[in-house]
């Protein structure tokens, strides 16, 4: 299952806009760490600028992801804004003829410099935020979010996925989860600055025995 925009609605005249909610799913190989993920909902707005179409959106969802201390699981929520453009790709163009999409579905593939309707017309870009510099091609009147969706996701995971700050993690010794039990191992704190010379010593004694 893919995310899917459908631009029927969207009149190819500078300055149309659309907004739309759509649900999907990320592809099968969607996978950072072994995390795991719901549907996905894109909430957001689409824009004809006169060459290309803009996209403003949030992407939410549900993810499974592996406690970095205790190794349990645990479901979060993430929730990310991106912005994407994507250009017609060129077909065949048949001259003259309006500009909305609903009413020409045989012109919705033309390159926006050969579309009768973008001609004489200025360009528009939004309403601020950062556009990326090359537009993503697509053809007809469907636009696929996945990617975009995806990419803006993952970089809400955290590089240490922690199921609570309060998480005791497991005992480095037995492997107990703190959590739920404790245990009678003894640890032996370090300070990390000393441990170099800990390894002289402990290799010291060594050679002396």
């Amino acid at each position: 299952m893919t995310l899917l925009l459908d631009l029927s609605d969207l009149e190819r005249e500078v300055g149309g806009e659309v907004d739309f909610r759509i649900t999907g799913g990320l592809p099968e190989d969607a996978d950072v760490n072994g995390a795991r993920f719901g549907p996905v909902t894109v909430k957001g707005r689409a824009l004809w600028t006169g060459r290309t179409v803009l996209v403003r959106a949030v992407a939410s969802t549900e993810a499974v992801l592996t406690c970095s201390r205790c190794l349990g699981e645990f479901r979060t929520g993430l929730s990310a804004e991106f912005v994407q453009e994507y250009r017609p790709e060129a077909e065949t163009c048949p001259s003259g003829g309006g500009g909305d999409l609903r009413q020409h579905p045989q012109r919705q593939g033309c390159r926006p410099e050969e579309d009768a309707s973008s001609a004489g017309h200025g360009e528009v870009r939004g309403d601020g935020g950062e556009v990326p510099e090359e537009p993503l091609p697509f053809v007809g009147q469907v636009i696929d979010l996945t990617a975009p969706a995806w990419g803006a996701l993952v970089l809400e995971l955290p590089m240490k996925p922690v199921c609570s700050e309060r998480c005791r993690g497991l005992c480095p010794v037995c492997g107990t989860d703190l959590n739920r039990e404790s245990c009678t191992c003894r640890v032996e704190e370090v300070d990390p600055r000393l441990s170099p010379l800990k390894k002289l010593l402990e290799k010291a004694k060594e050679r002396s025995d």
